[in-house]
């Protein structure tokens, strides 16, 4: 079993999900530990922060590789600690719910978007065609886009617009001649009268000028990144509201009483130091046909049981809450 964990360790990537197999590869070793070691500190006029940091600082100067593997609190519901600690999580929670319904629009307003894209899209392969070596896809292009031009350019000009002037105007050829130009000069071979020619000239003129413009701007148009700035922000607010969870089973535990001031907090270290398998060889701790090419590590896990009594203890930051009472360590050490 502990094989099977190993391997999957070396296949995950998610950082929480390798915790939690660290966790349940000790936890299973605890049939082959070398050595056990309990000690228990007992005093609630000091605090029990300064134990914790000796022991990990105390296995960093060995070399080890030291990881937090399990955290889990519980406070009793009568206690101030746990209201200052009910009220954090909901601040939390709420800067979390509000980021993440900024997000919610920028979804909302990406998903428009692709359907602006989609109209983009096809106004791209317009202007590509354009360019096209066949005269009839040239010319097809060249059309579209007049069209274009004509419904969502001119159209704004109002009584001035090309299919206003051919309907109410009684410029009948108007709009039959735009779409046959392609130039001033085209025009000017145009079997037209001169107030016609006049009008399709300015509209020819501009729709040309329009073009160079727009297909400038078109090709210039990319989606570089999307980023979710309150993704990114909310983050750190979710993570927080997560671990400030007391573990509810916990409340069960005779060390918490609920008119009491009290807590329970467990706490596990494991420290990961690689071995240079030849040294042991050479100092008869393995036998000589050890494989040297594979890795070996030696082990220590730390467990750490607390019963305390937070005290609330005001600095220039605020108040804060200082543990004190009792902590049984316990080292378990694997090789």
């Amino acid at each position: 079993k502990i094989e099977r964990l190993i391997n999957l360790l070396n296949r995950e990537e998610d950082e929480e999900k390798k915790k939690t197999i660290r966790s349940l590869i000790f936890e299973n070793l605890d049939g082959s530990t070398e050595a056990t070691y309990h000690i228990t500190y007992d005093s609630f006029s000091e605090g029990l922060e300064p134990v914790y940091f000796w022991v990990l600082d105390f296995m960093n100067s060995f070399g080890f590789k030291v990881e937090k593997t399990k955290e889990d609190f519980t406070a009793s519901v009568g206690s101030a600690f746990y209201g200052e600690i009910g009220q954090r999580a909901t601040r939390m929670q709420e800067q979390a719910i509000k980021m993440l319904g900024t997000i919610n629009t920028v979804v909302r307003s990406i998903i428009n978007l692709i359907y602006d894209l989609k109209e983009f899209d096809i106004r791209l392969e317009v202007y590509r065609s354009l360019d096209s070596n066949k005269q009839e896809e040239r010319e097809a292009a060249e059309l579209g886009l007049k069209q274009i031009w004509m419904d969502q350019v001119d159209v704004k000009k109002g009584l001035g617009a090309i299919n206003n002037m051919t309907q109410q105007l009684q410029f009948a050829t108007l709009r039959d001649s735009y779409m046959q130009a392609k130039s001033i000069e085209d025009i000017d071979k145009m079997d037209l009268n001169d107030r016609v020619k006049r009008v399709l000239k300015i509209k020819i003129e501009r729709l040309i000028n329009l073009l160079n413009r727009e297909e400038d701007e078109e090709k210039k148009k990319t989606i570089r990144s999307l980023i979710f700035e309150n993704l990114d922000g909310s983050t750190p607010y979710l993570l927080a509201a997560k671990k400030l969870d007391m573990k509810v089973a916990s409340m069960a535990s005779a060390n918490v009483v609920s008119v009491f001031n009290n807590m329970e907090i467990e706490l596990e270290l494991a420290g990961k130091q690689e071995v240079t398998v030849q040294s042991l060889i050479n100092n008869k701790d393995l036998p000589e046909n050890a494989k040297v090419n594979e890795k070996y590590y030696q082990y220590i896990v730390v467990t750490f049981k607390f019963r305390s009594v937070p005290h609330s203890v005001q600095t220039p930051q605020g108040y804060q809450y200082r543990q004190g009472g009792r902590v049984d360590i316990f080292f378990k050490a694997y090789g």
